[in-house]
């Protein structure tokens, strides 16, 4: 069961003139923005597919490898992730970071969706030495990986070569696979490097543990008092203390359908950064430090499979325990500005509202006979909110009354929405022009909120008019896992659930803001207005320099033909 946000506003209106004739206005639902350099994230299935599906030469441990890499990079380790830590979409597409035990359900699950058996697996070294890793079956037997502390290592074959990957068996049966790794070169250059020249000590570890109330702090640093990674993974060997689970139980590891599907309306703005704006889901975890990769921090260049992906985004001391950091939280935000009735009535649900009529000019009254009413705004965003905003236009006299509500719901079983008690969030009692209300938290809902809905109510004026101004959802997400570009020629695939040509006069607007050139100092921006979709065409990114460039802005915006920027 989740728990939904909903804000709603009540008029004294009603629903009679509700949904009069008028034409329209055009719908894009499920809009994809996807570029043939990056993977769709859309479900565990098209991740699982990007990887394994349909890749003839190419053999399971190559696969598995390069999925292992693409992981590492858009999943870093830090607890900041609310409820959602082990559905894929939510947490690779909007958190970005999450611990051991969490990360391991969210790879069982995927490599589980491409066809690989495979199971959880549990290392105790002791005393803040508790961890979860994985291990995945292939060419007749198993293979240990643990993303989250960049760890495998090979077996020897008999002319003393690498051979494949170790099972948790095999490096029990010989701890010197894991101790003599890296002197014999059979791991990957990125071993364990989140523990390489270390910024953080033991002592800001103490001081971070007393000021985020201790939440898993080892482990979100990957400081710890016994020792080194290395250490860790020595204990466990020598110790035999490496359990796996059953056969594919995937650690809680799941996904939801159509959590990135939103129905984009008429004069609505979906935008998506690749940094942070300064808001992020900060319960139930740490709330005083923005969820970053603070265990690598400035060290991110020892990963030199995925550093070229972080070095554009490098960020001078953002907290009192790194030098620098190169991955954190992004934001982003949906913003619709209905124009008119029509448009209007495309955003507001019909079943849930009651005694008001919308003119064709977007005004909303009191339906006559009516003593009250009530106007429902539902919102579904692709990413978790944090913060969400209603703006409106009213127009009453002394006696009437506008009240802004939000509203908790489940999502059942059957998938349906069903909104609970409605809590206050403003209230315009008397003469009033204009009113603008922000919900800044949606713990009372969840802490990963993705849908609500506005409620506004109105009563005692029949001659009072509503105008729906402005909504405004502002949500975080992960910019490793978005649709970026790189060096040179760009194909970019842009879709909809449904395949079509779209209304008179309208076009999807797609906007690349990026940054090229030697030190990233030359600014870029490539828009396209499309009348039909699924559409495909060309992006070129400066590929001179050997960097990849730095992504700022991609916007979706369903506009009008001619609309002036």
């Amino acid at each position: 069961m989740r728990l939904v946000m909903a804000v709603a506003v009540v008029c004294v209106l009603s629903v009679s003139t509700l949904l009069r004739a008028a034409d329209p206005p055009p719908l894009v639902q499920s809009p994809k923005v996807l570029t043939d350099g990056t993977v769709d994230t859309s479900s565990a299935k098209a991740i699982a597919d990007h990887f394994f599906k349909d890749r003839p030469g190419v053999s399971d441990e190559q696969k598995v490898l390069e999925f292992y890499h693409w992981f590492r990079r858009v999943v870093y380790p830090f607890r900041n992730m609310g409820g959602d830590r082990r559905c894929v979409t939510k947490a690779i597409n909007t958190a970005g970071c999450s611990l051991c035990g969490s990360q391991a359900g969210l790879v069982l699950a995927i490599l589980h969706e491409g066809g690989y058996e495979v199971r959880v697996a549990n290392g105790n070294g002791g005393k803040e030495w508790g961890h979860t890793f994985w291990e995945v079956k292939y060419d007749g037997g198993w293979h240990l990986f643990d993303a989250m502390t960049a760890f495998y290592v090979r077996v020897r074959t008999a002319d003393g070569k690498p051979g494949h990957i170790a099972s948790a068996e095999e490096i029990e049966a010989d701890p010197t696979l894991v101790t003599k790794a890296q002197e014999e070169g059979r791991c990957g250059p990125e071993f364990l490097y989140s523990m390489r020249n270390h910024e953080i000590t033991l002592e800001e570890r103490e001081q971070f543990q007393s000021e985020t109330k201790g939440q898993d702090v080892p482990w979100s640093l990957l400081v710890t008092k016994p020792g080194s990674l290395l250490d860790f993974w020595t204990a466990i060997a020598t110790r035999k203390k490496i359990s796996v689970g059953a056969e594919n139980n995937l650690n809680g590891g799941h996904d939801e359908a159509g959590v990135l599907d939103i129905p984009l309306k008429a004069n609505e703005t979906y935008v998506r950064l690749w940094e942070g704006t300064g808001k992020w889901l900060i319960a139930p975890s740490f709330d005083k430090y923005p969820p970053a990769n603070m265990s690598a921090g400035g060290n991110e260049h020892f990963d030199v499979v995925n550093f070229k992906y972080f070095e554009p985004y490098r960020r001078e001391k953002p907290n009192p325990f790194n030098d620098a950091i190169y991955r954190a939280y992004g934001n982003g935000w949906l913003q619709w500005q209905p124009a008119d009735g029509a448009q209007l009535r495309q955003g507001v649900d019909a079943g849930m509202t009651r005694g008001l009529d919308i003119a064709d000019d977007g005004g909303v009254k009191l339906a006559e006979g009516s003593k009250n009413g009530a106007l429902l705004l539902p919102v579904k965003s692709p990413y978790g909110v944090v913060e969400a905003t209603l703006e409106l236009a009213i127009r009453q006299g002394e006696g009437a009354t506008t009240t802004v509500m939000v509203m908790a719901g489940v999502r059942g079983s059957d998938g349906k929405l069903r909104y609970r008690a409605a809590e206050k969030v403003a209230e315009v009692t008397g003469q009033a022009e204009r009113v603008e209300t922000a919900v800044k938290s949606f713990a009372l809902a969840n802490p990963s909120v993705y849908e609500f809905a506005w409620e506004i109510r109105t009563t005692g004026d029949a001659s009072a008019t509503l105008r729906v101004k402005r909504v405004h959802t502002l949500f975080q997400c992960n910019p490793m896992a978005l649709p970026g570009l790189l060096p040179g020629a760009n194909k970019v695939h842009v879709s909809a659930a449904a395949a079509d040509t779209l209304a008179a006069g309208w076009v999807l607007a797609v906007t690349y803001d990026w940054a090229e050139g030697k030190d990233w100092k030359t600014s870029k921006s490539d828009t396209q207005r499309l009348a039909r979709l699924p559409a495909d065409y060309a992006v070129k990114v400066d590929d001179s320099t050997g960097k990849l460039p730095k992504m700022v802005k991609l916007v979706v915006s369903l506009e009008p033909v001619g609309r002036k920027e």
